[in-house]
């Protein structure tokens, strides 16, 4: 009885660690600042300070990021250019990101968690970007 509760127990958990997960492409929208970037593993570079932001705003799979500076007084400048661009599902692991503009490299999604974006591009660079929080002098 003991083994067969274990066979059972055994087989739950690998149907558990083989489904797929789903980006909620929801998370994507927001504030967000780079944390490292990585190409074949291997990390290229560390942001230890952003002088920028991305902000994300995402709508019935199409919309736009634009690069922002934030300000000590809580505010941000922006030169106003947005990059506008439609999503396309390729799998449940990952989304394609299609850039409106030419000269701008598509991309895929690859991770979309509260607090976590990931986003490769074809050069085989990969974005590490983590949830801006507010610089406070106080």
């Amino acid at each position: 009885m003991m083994n067969k509760n274990w066979i059972i127990c055994l087989i739950s958990l690998l149907i558990l660690g083989c489904t797929q997960k789903e980006i909620n492409i929801e998370n994507l929208n927001g504030y967000w600042e780079i944390d490292r970037v990585e190409k074949d593993g291997k990390k290229v570079k560390q942001y230890n300070f952003n002088a920028f932001i991305e902000y994300f705003q995402v709508e019935n799979n199409s919309g736009f990021r634009m690069k922002l500076k934030p300000s000590f007084v809580g505010k941000f400048s922006s030169n106003l250019q947005k990059s506008y661009f439609s999503l396309e599902k390729i799998t449940t692991e990952s989304i394609h990101i299609n850039y409106k503009k030419a000269e701008l490299q598509d991309e895929e999604l690859i991770t979309a968690t509260p607090n976590k974006i990931v986003i490769s591009n074809t050069t085989g660079l990969t974005y590490y970007y983590k949830k801006y929080t507010p610089i406070s002098l106080q």
